[in-house]
């Protein structure tokens, strides 16, 4: 055979067979729901601008507000940003110049095919999840409404859309967890926690390998609160088990087959996804663990700890590393991408000074320190890293974007 007839039976097989010759495509930089994932695992394994020597060179970049009276994470994808807040908004990820906004959002975005999705309260004991066209100016698709006072933010897994909903003081079921055709706002199914004579409120929804993970916690002064993780099957809403702890107040990062979490108690948890038995529980005297989540990143899980971060093994609970700063409180949720750790960190007390950090992942030693953020000592910060870009919201509906100056 000639190395003509030769090359080009290489060039047809690589055709037919779909092998590139080529360099692979680049990763899509998307930041699609709340905890980057459906997960909630806060972890950007494809982020390629910011890393350990980059991100010492961030700055600010715009800045916007949302009038709102709690953080509103962003979601980013196809080089638009979106924030809900008193509206859902889209901007411009490099001016923040206002693209189009609608009312009709209060949580967390996400993203799915060419809609935007978002969830508010709408009325006197009515809340709503609704699709919004991306490609319309935010037009609206479709509506689904729900009896209850609270919400969850919307995460999306394989086309189909899931929300929590509670009653709150009214008490008249258990939270529950719809899931909704993400094209059509059909109603799927409905599962609800088991009942219970204590009020209980939804903290949100975490969907992985066909499991929808329901964290919920009572209305309970410590330290007798509970909190309770609740799991379904993620096509039928079939409840697979359901186990109380002591309180949480967020979703349960899952990942490897375990699902994380931290507690009121103080203890940093792990759970077998597929049964609920406990796999390892680690007791530190760590108070907010419960209000911020972790994040779960190559094997390693990250808990928010007094005055910053501790690593852990994720499958033993092995202690490997922390960044603590004396006298200081986490005020953010922790997120890693490319190899770096974003939080916040504030002062106590009135007039605290908020200040963000990027850490090296392996050795979780600073690698960018910010300017003081400002705000005051009940202010708390979500973030997300995507493209390049940084992004900080906090519970004074501020919005701030950091970027890399651009290239000489």
């Amino acid at each position: 055979m000639s190395k003509a007839r030769f090359s080009l039976k290489i060039a047809a097989c690589a055709l037919l067979c779909g092998v590139g010759l080529a360099a692979q495509a680049a990763p899509v930089q998307a930041w699609r729901q709340s905890g980057y994932d459906a997960a909630q695992t806060r972890y950007n394994p494809n982020e390629s601008q910011l890393n350990s020597n980059t991100v010492a060179r961030l700055r600010p970049v715009w800045s916007a507000e949302t009038a709102f009276y709690r953080t509103a994470p962003i979601a980013e994808a196809d080089g638009v940003v979106y924030q809900c807040g008193s509206n859902l908004t889209a901007h411009d990820p490099t001016t923040g110049v206002v693209l189009w906004s609608v009312p009709g959002c209060g949580t967390a975005p996400a993203l799915v095919g060419n809609l935007v999705l978002g969830s508010a309260v709408s009325g006197h004991s009515m809340v709503e999840v609704g699709a919004y066209n991306k490609n319309k100016a935010g037009a609206k698709v479709w509506r689904q409404t729900f009896a209850g006072e609270h919400i969850s933010a919307p995460t999306v897994a394989n086309g189909v859309v899931y929300v929590s909903v509670s009653y709150g003081f009214q008490n008249i079921a258990p939270p529950s967890v719809y899931a909704l055709d993400a094209k059509t706002g059909v109603v799927l199914w409905q599962g609800q926690a088991p009942a219970d004579k204590t009020i209980f409120y939804d903290n949100g929804v975490s969907v992985a390998d066909g499991v929808v993970y329901l964290s919920d916690h009572d209305w309970v002064p410590k330290p007798k609160g509970r909190g309770r993780i609740t799991a379904f099957d993620a096509i039928t809403g079939t409840q697979l088990w359901s186990v109380i702890r002591s309180t949480l107040y967020v979703p349960v990062a899952v990942a490897d087959g375990l699902v994380y979490f931290g507690e009121e108690s103080g203890r940093a948890t792990a759970l077998d996804a597929k049964t609920g038995a406990e796999v390892w529980s680690l007791p530190k005297k760590a108070s907010g663990w419960l209000f911020l989540s972790p994040a779960v990143a190559g094997g390693t899980v990250l808990f928010p700890a007094p005055g910053g971060v501790a690593a852990f093994e994720g499958k033993t609970g092995k202690p490997l590393r922390e960044f603590r700063i004396s006298a200081a409180r986490l005020s953010s949720d922790i997120v890693v991408a490319n190899n770096v750790v974003y939080l916040t960190l504030d002062s106590f007390g009135p007039g605290a000074i908020h200040t963000l950090f990027a850490l090296d992942f392996f050795s979780l030693m600073p690698v960018y320190t910010s300017r003081p953020l400002g705000g005051s000592d009940s202010m708390a910060y979500s973030l997300q890293v995507v493209d390049g870009k940084l992004y900080a919201s906090d519970t004074n509906g501020s919005l701030r974007a950091y970027g890399l100056p651009p290239q000489p």
